[in-house]
């Protein structure tokens, strides 16, 4: 699980998700598509991979990224080993 640090959370979210999930903060001023991109080299066989962080009708921001100028579903997620749906 990816977690947009400029949410404004009233709890700490990574304490409520359940044993055994990892969570990755990626700090608002970057690059979270690198991020991302980084931290899922070290892993294979996924069954899942979620994100808080910000959205509006076609587009999602990762941090400083923006992955709204390009179907990101055919350029961003093959690096991360995700197909889309």
């Amino acid at each position: 699980m990816f977690i947009d640090s400029s949410l404004n959370l009233d709890f700490q979210f990574e304490n409520a998700v359940p044993f055994g999930v990892v969570v990755s903060v990626f700090d608002a001023a970057t690059d979270g598509i690198q991020h991302v991109t980084d931290v899922l080299s070290s892993y294979s066989n996924l069954s899942a991979v979620h994100f808080v962080s910000h959205a509006a009708s076609g587009l999602a921001t990762f941090g400083a990224a923006c992955a709204c100028q390009a179907p990101w579903d055919r350029f961003i997620t093959p690096k991360w080993g995700i197909m889309p749906l």
